[in-house]
């Protein structure tokens, strides 16, 4: 991991605590179904955060230097590949230090997430209610 990508990753880890395990450097192969083709086996996505209790992928997270960079990393293949595997892919700018609004729609996630597990559960309560 370069200096850059653990400033980040230690942001990140800070703003999201228990709410999300972030994992680094993750092939992107490994977030899809099916067969990948040899560009996607040798492609990573910088961070993914999967949610603590259930696993589930809350969204992937690219970083980059500057505009050019960026429409390099999504013109190619990958932001259709998570598009269609509908798993969010945020691009994050490389700063020096970072503030909650850069990781907004990250945050965003994580609690859109917590909200569908809270629904989830309410369901399931409700059925088990219903069942005795």
């Amino acid at each position: 991991m370069t200096s850059d990508e653990l400033n980040f990753y230690n942001f990140l880890k800070s703003h999201t605590s228990n709410k999300a395990i972030v994992f680094s450097k993750v092939p992107v192969k490994n977030l899809i179904n099916g067969k990948p083709n040899k560009r996607i086996s040798n492609t990573l996505v910088d961070f993914v955060l999967i949610h603590p209790l259930t696993a589930q992928i809350l969204c992937a997270v690219d970083l980059y230097y500057n505009e050019e960079d960026l429409f390099a990393k999504a013109s190619h293949y990958k932001k259709p590949i998570f598009k269609l595997a509908q798993i969010p892919l945020y691009y994050i700018q490389i700063k020096p230090s970072y503030t909650s609004a850069d990781i907004y729609p990250i945050t965003k996630a994580i609690q859109d997430a917590k909200l569908k597990s809270v629904v989830l559960d309410k369901k399931i309560e409700i059925v088990q209610t219903a069942a005795k």
